[in-house]
Order: structure tokens, then C-alpha cells, then sequence
């Protein structure tokens, strides 16, 4: 499925696999991202498994990785808070 953001990629796998009867996936990913994709798939209903992709573009010890841990969890409380409202 094609989607602008991780909630719109996972609805769209998930109309795809509702209609198989299916719910356990495996999301490869950033390690950074894996905890909100991981979150945002079990808030869909799936069963939901994860596994960092071994060639992240995010290079321990640049400088560039406190960013995109700041950037995944703004983006995880977004996620929550706007699940809550």
C-alpha cells in the first residue's frame, strides 16, 4: 500500500488483510520508529511484531540520532493524545 505517514500505510494494510481474515504482522523499520509503527498497529487491532532494519540511515554518534528520537516521540504522544480525543 502507498500512504503519506505510518496511520495511513497501516490502514491501508489494514483493509488489505482484514479481508483475508489476517491480523499478525511483522514491521521492519527504523529503530527509531518501530515503537510508534509498533503502538500505532496495535491500535489497529493487529498483532503486531517488529524488527530493526539493519541499514538506518541514522548513524550512531553524528549527532543526527537525538533528533529523530525527539522527532518519533513528539510524533508517539501526537499518535496517543490523538487516539484519546
Amino acid at each position: 500500500t502507498r500512504g503519506r505517514d505510518t496511520w495511513e500505510s497501516l490502514r491501508g494494510v489494514d483493509v488489505i488483510l482484514d479481508d483475508r481474515g489476517l491480523s499478525r504482522i511483522l514491521l521492519v523499520s527504523d529503530g527509531f520508529h518501530l515503537l510508534r509503527s509498533e503502538r500505532m498497529a496495535r491500535d489497529l487491532g493487529f498483532e503486531a511484531y517488529s524488527s530493526a532494519a539493519p541499514d538506518s540511515p541514522i548513524r550512531p554518534n553524528t549527532g543526527r540520532e537525538f533528533g529523530f528520537v525527539v522527532r518519533e516521540a513528539v510524533a508517539l504522544a501526537a499518535h496517543v493524545v490523538g487516539r484519546l480525543a
